[in-house]
């Protein structure tokens, strides 16, 4: 058996990843039902958006921060 892993923050970029991770890891196995399947892909996009959502955010500070604004100027 492998160890149980620690719950994560979901709503941060670290722990939307940490649950990507382990959903690939699942779907790789190939032990789920196509139902699981389908509900695990499901939870992973949006896993995704959280991702995607936090990385946007991050790099619009980074270009606030070097003077950047929205249009590349």
């Amino acid at each position: 058996n492998m160890p149980a892993e620690a719950p994560t923050d979901s709503s941060t970029f670290e722990g939307s990843l940490q649950e990507l991770e382990g959903i690939v890891r699942s779907l790789e196995q190939g032990n789920l039902t196509l139902e699981e399947s389908l509900s695990q892909y499901a939870t992973a996009t949006k896993h995704l958006q959280v991702c995607y959502a936090k990385l946007n955010e991050a790099q619009r500070s980074v270009n606030l921060l070097r003077g950047i604004d929205e249009n590349g100027q």
